[in-house]
């Protein structure tokens, strides 16, 4: 994984509301990662899954498979069993022209086809955008687009976490086929710090389009290196999150806003207000979730009020968007507790239950520092829950990235990088 090295700071003490409910609950693994042979089915799922709808969950894995460039699997319910399915091992073509090693999630469309990024591979080893069709028992892979593809990569390089994103992704809707889709990459762009693309279908072709170079401003004032999915609201406009950059150099969360035919950018939040403490967070490598009411949420994965390590165990956020006046919460400080039993340096976001508690998981931390899964609820959403810790004997798995997902009856399905059987990730089912 890709872990940002941030500013040692010095850090204050903070109190919050704490709970373990990390008895009342059912764990099961649905799947041990590297369990076919030569691990065709690949292993360490860092991206969370997506559902069909009709109980069929799909994701990616960043390695295994024949190449050992990642695959994009399926697990489906067979009765009181799943059965796990590769749809596709990357790198099939020569030179891995179809992509490599893709670390970010799935979208799925009205159609039932799958599009995702990859980390490397396609036509100039940038990353690439892709389709999978299925016919029959077959998926067929379309590369879309293939990142620096334009001179000095000025039309983004390797899209690292982030998945595709499109307007009415967050009410659960698929993606229509014909709508643009948006995504970062974290090197490439006119500065060579990150480029928030575009991609639109048009006949059977796709265009790309850099919505925003990173680091336009002096001192990359407007944010640099963006790793997370954007997210796009009701009314096109799209916002995210950069892990360097902003006033302060240690972050930002960003809006682009049509304007005619080009974008409006603004920088909402520069995190590390404080420079000497970074109280506030610093370093949000996961993006953004939003909320019925337009409210954004997310996490740092370094600073905040407690010492981890010299860094600060991260914290979780609360952003009121409007403008340059935006509003920024703390809703929670990790590594509250000794030993950070309670979860530290989040590199996920946040999702939201039907209860409306925030949900999410901590890559570090808990009783033996392979992570949590946590909540946090009350009026103020700052009541922080752990649920459990990973790498126990009721919990096995180990250091989960993403939120899980979760279904109308309120299950969760995740997965873990590592831990399970072989030790190289599983993907879970936790029913509160």
């Amino acid at each position: 994984m890709n872990k940002m090295l941030m500013t040692a700071v010095a850090l204050f003490a903070f109190g919050a509301d704490i709970s373990d409910a990390s008895a009342t609950f059912t764990f099961s693994v649905l799947h041990n990662f590297c369990t076919a042979k030569k691990c065709a089915d690949g292993y360490a799922p860092i991206a969370a899954p997506i559902s069909d709808g009709a109980g069929n969950f799909y994701g990616t894995t960043t390695t295994g498979g024949p190449s050992n460039t990642g695959t994009v699997y399926r697990i489906s319910p067979n009765g009181k069993k799943w059965t796990f399915t590769t749809l596709y091992s990357f790198c099939s073509l020569k030179n891995c022209t179809d992509g490599a090693g893709p670390r970010a999630g799935l979208i799925i469309d009205t159609k039932g086809n799958l599009y995702g990024v990859t980390n490397g591979g396609g036509k100039n080893n940038g990353g690439a955008v892709f389709q999978l069709s299925q016919s029959g028992d077959n998926w067929t892979n379309k590369v879309l687009y293939s990142f620096c593809s334009k001179a000095n990569c000025t039309d983004g390089n390797i899209p690292t976490l982030g998945k595709l994103a499109y307007q009415g992704q967050s009410s659960g809707a698929p993606y229509d086929g014909t709508s643009p889709l948006y995504g970062v990459t974290n090197t490439g762009g006119g500065n060579n710090q990150g480029a928030l693309f575009s991609l639109t279908p048009n006949k059977g072709n796709w265009t790309e389009a850099v919505v925003h170079d990173f680091c336009d401003k002096s001192n990359c004032a407007d944010g640099a290196v963006p790793y997370a999915t954007p997210i796009v609201d009701d009314s096109g406009n799209v916002f995210g999150t950069s892990v360097g950059g902003g006033a302060n150099g240690h972050g930002a969360v960003y809006e682009a806003q049509r304007a005619g035919k080009g974008w409006n950018f603004t920088v909402l939040y520069s995190f590390c207000t404080d420079k000497s403490t970074c109280v506030d967070g610093g370093t949000p490598i996961a993006g953004l979730f939003q909320d019925g009411a337009g409210n954004l949420y997310g996490t740092t994965t370094y600073g905040g009020a407690n010492l981890a390590g010299g860094n600060g165990g991260g914290t979780v956020f609360k952003i009121v968007p409007n403008g340059v006046h935006s509003k920024h919460t703390k809703l929670h400080d990790f590594c509250m507790e000794t030993n950070c039993t309670d979860g530290a340096n989040p590199q996920g976001g946040v999702t939201m239950d039907s209860k409306g508690h925030l949900i999410g998981a901590t890559t570090s931390g808990g009783d033996v520092n392979m992570g949590t899964l946590y909540s946090l609820g009350g009026s103020k959403l700052n009541m922080f829950t752990r649920r459990f810790f990973f790498h126990d004997i009721a919990t096995p798995g180990a250091v989960p990235v993403e939120p899980p997902l979760i279904d109308a009856k309120g299950n969760m399905f995740g997965t873990t990088v590592a831990g399970g059987s072989e030790n190289d990730g599983t993907f879970y089912k936790f029913t509160p």
